[in-house]
């Protein structure tokens, strides 16, 4: 529905802040930060670089939860 949608920051935050914060989990993840969880994500492309017909191609090369490589997505 092209009335409900969201830019790209909102829709990062939504996903990262947004989450810890209605989890009550704000001051332990949720955005990069000394003390934090390093949970993260990092995908193979700069999603504010990309065309927004490209983003939903995106794929995740690796995931860290709490600083451990947890996944690594062959040949990345």
């Amino acid at each position: 529905m092209p009335a409900e949608r969201i830019d790209l920051p909102t829709a990062l935050a939504a996903f990262t802040m947004g989450s810890a914060f209605v989890n009550h989990l704000e001051d332990e993840t949720g955005s990069i930060e000394a003390g934090k969880s390093a949970d993260l994500a990092v995908v193979d492309r700069d999603l504010f670089e990309s065309p927004v017909e490209e983003i939903g191609d995106a794929r995740v090369d690796l995931t860290y939860v709490e600083g451990q490589l947890v996944f690594e997505r062959p040949g990345a």
